[in-house]
């Protein structure tokens, strides 16, 4: 039974010899197998102690002595004798050993003790010599064992990263080209909502446009009446040949120029909805000229178009020309424009000028009515306008955004395939370092321990075997009482260097540090055995490249949350200075997510502080002073908050209770503003009472408050 004390490995063990290489001396290369010269169970012994020479996880164990014991109790001398090289030793002691293993005894008993003194010493320089080599040759072992395990770990540990790795950025890779296409998807549909809604502006435009159209040509027919209608002076009537108030055939009143060219042009301006306009302020400027007469108890004589008999003659029309032919139609005929036929030819017109003031004031109403029409229009066309342009920019600044994320997913995308397949063609070429290293490590440590076991059977076992034999006639040094050399398992050292850069897995032993290997002495020999070995020998270690550990940025600051309520999620990031190369630590994770904005999204309003109570409403009388609560955070949601007016927001008092005096005078700072009619309907006499009106008004009034008046 072999007897072993395992040792863990402590660290890179390398071979002495500087001189060693993959490919050995014929020495070292695969020996006899030694099953064709040894017992089945010889060998078994042999192979079991070359096992746990060249354990990996542990230290050479120095079970020398026991396994010579145990091989040696199993071999006979005449098979010990056929292996032995007997080159190595003297004439006589070879006689001497054949003499032995022939059965000769009669002659070997002739020997005396000098003879067999000296065959013991050879015998054991022999097995000492053996010993030496045998630490040596598992030195060696041990040493590439070390170094071709220790790159064949980093190359699995790289391999190992790079699949992680790999699945990392294929995991990246698919969420990358999911959010381009999510992204592009939500690009066409704010794109479409752009065209949508670009196509119902448009639509509305256009109908708002020609509707300006309209409007602003009425408001231009009634800018030229009033460029015409204008009193020149006091009298406030215009002059008979300037124009005057017409009936048509069809009983429209309008005003007939006695210029050519502005009752043409006035023609060319007049819209059907202008003609309706315009014979209503005709008429109801009858109407109260004919009322103010009455009231005066005047005659009808002044009335702007009395009743007069229609004139035999053709008459002309608004633009000043003969009706028949002028306008393209004739009297009767059922197919005209604008109002109808009879429209277009005048019946009477009134021997009197109209009244300027008043046919000024009704159509500068109707002109402001037209003029608010247009405004309206354009304002709520600019507004419209505004709004488009607003949600155009809104829409362009979501498709911007959306571009900008999905130009981050891209530029992720490229940055995944490209790290993938930088670690692809990385992992392919570790998986061939790797099956290289296999193969040379089964290669070189077959090799070894075909060795080691042909040292341990041949140059150790066997010539112990025969020592034995030829002692046994011995009288000074029986083979039973011999006490050989034992020895204690290997103790390593620290090693010189951790590590070193330069080493080339296909060079071993040119590369790392030393460290000392010791060993103690179980048992010493005595005169007659074996002697100890070194007991201190340097090996190589640290034959290996350095680890290169992951290096990475800093954490970046969190990310804006993705929900304002019930629980979003935020992420920091933080980037890849340095991959791990050589076996050394991995990556951390590149991101990390935490909850955001748990709380419902259900919020209260959050209500500001009470502001001081306003000045009092009045000096006198009883008046009032309020104070409010302004909503500083508005509601969420299905969240409450109390209404303008409640209690909780709005407080009132009176102030001021005091009666008035009537001799009050008001000195407070304020900007007073006083529309008086100063239009011609309302004539001079009017005009003078309101400015009375006016003074009696603000004589309770400092003066020193307001602007002074014009």
């Amino acid at each position: 039974m072999v007897l072993r004390t395992p040792v863990k490995l402590l660290g890179v063990v390398a071979c002495l010899s500087e001189a060693a290489v993959l490919t050995d001396d014929s020495k070292d290369q695969v020996e006899a197998n030694l099953s064709s010269v040894a017992s089945a169970e010889v060998a078994s012994i042999s192979e079991a102690f070359s096992d746990t020479m060249l354990d990996p996880s542990d230290l050479p164990d120095n079970s020398v002595h026991q396994a010579m014991n145990a091989i040696s109790g199993k071999m006979d001398l005449k098979s010990a004798v056929q292996v032995v090289n007997h080159e190595k030793l003297s004439s006589d002691v070879s006689s001497l050993v054949q003499q032995m293993s022939d059965g000769d005894t009669d002659n070997a008993m002739q020997f005396d003790e000098a003879s067999l003194e000296k065959a013991r010493i050879a015998l054991n320089n022999l097995i000492e010599k053996a010993w030496t080599e045998l630490d040596n040759k598992i030195f060696k072992c041990k040493g590439f064992q070390d170094m071709n395990r220790n790159n064949y770990g980093q190359v699995t540990r790289d391999i190992m990263r790079l699949i992680e790795q790999i699945n990392d950025l294929e995991r990246v890779e698919s969420e990358a080209i999911e959010g381009i296409s999510q992204k592009e998807m939500e690009i066409i549909d704010v794109k479409e909502m752009i065209e949508r809604e670009t196509k119902l502006y448009n639509t509305e435009y256009a109908e708002n446009k020609a509707e300006l159209t309209i409007r602003q040509n009425d408001l231009d027919v009634f800018a030229f009446i009033l460029k015409f209608t204008k009193c020149k002076d006091a009298t406030a009537t215009l002059s008979q040949t300037d124009s005057r108030v017409c009936e048509m055939r069809s009983g429209r009143k309008t005003i007939m120029y006695s210029d050519s060219a502005t009752a043409a042009q006035y023609s060319k301006m007049l819209t059907p909805r202008a003609k309706k306009s315009i014979d209503q302020i005709l008429r109801s400027v009858e109407t109260d000229k004919l009322k103010a007469s009455s009231l005066l108890q005047q005659p009808s004589s002044n009335s702007t178009t009395p009743n007069m008999p229609p004139a035999k003659e053709p008459v002309v029309g608004e633009d000043g020309k003969p009706c028949i032919g002028a306008v393209g139609q004739n009297a009767g005929n059922g197919g005209g424009g604008g109002m109808g036929d009879e429209d277009a030819c005048m019946k009477s017109c009134g021997p009197d000028p109209p009244d300027c003031a008043l046919l000024h004031d009704k159509l500068s109403l109707m002109w402001g009515e037209y003029k608010d029409n247009v405004d309206s229009l354009t304002m709520e066309m600019m507004k419209n306008q505004m709004v488009f342009e607003e949600m155009k920019e809104n829409f362009n600044a979501q498709i911007r955004m959306l571009t900008a994320a999905k130009a981050r997913f891209q530029q992720l995308l490229a940055e995944a395939r490209s790290n993938l397949a930088a670690d692809r063609a990385e992992l392919k070429e570790k998986y061939t370092e790797k099956a290289k290293l296999n193969r040379q490590y089964y290669r070189y440590m077959r090799a070894c321990k075909k060795r080691i076991q042909w040292i341990m059977y041949q140059d150790m076992c066997a010539i112990k075997v025969v020592r034995n034999a030829v002692l046994v006639n011995s009288t000074k040094c029986k083979a039973e009482t011999i006490q050989d050399c034992d020895l204690d398992a290997w103790v390593k050292h620290s090693c010189t260097v951790s590590c070193d850069d330069s080493c080339n897995a296909d060079m071993p032993f040119k590369c790392g540090g030393w460290a000392q290997m010791t060993r103690t002495v179980v048992s010493a020999p005595d005169q007659c055995g074996i002697k100890c070995p070194a007991l201190s020998k340097f090996i190589r270690c640290g034959q290996y490249k350095c680890p290169i550990n992951c290096e990475q940025s800093r954490w970046s600051g969190w990310s804006k949350c993705t929900a304002d309520c019930e629980g979003g999620l935020e992420s920091h990031t933080r980037s890849t200075l340095f991959k791990a190369k050589h076996g050394g630590q991995q990556c951390g994770t590149s991101e990390e997510n935490q909850a955001c904005n748990t709380g419902s999204c259900d919020r209260n309003c959050r209500l500001m502080r009470w502001s001081r109570y306003s000045p009092c409403s009045v000096a006198c009388g009883g008046g009032f002073q309020e104070k409010q609560r302004h909503v500083m955070i508005p509601t969420r949601g299905m969240g409450k908050c109390p209404k303008d007016k409640s209690r909780y927001r709005y407080r009132k008092r009176q102030c001021n209770t005091h009666s008035c005096n009537g001799d009050e005078i008001c000195i407070a700072k304020q900007d007073l503003v006083i529309a008086v009619d100063g239009s011609g309907s309302v004539r001079d006499a009017g005009f003078k009472i309101l400015k009375s009106y006016t003074k009696t008004l603000l004589k309770p009034t400092r003066q020193s408050t307001l602007a002074r008046m014009p």
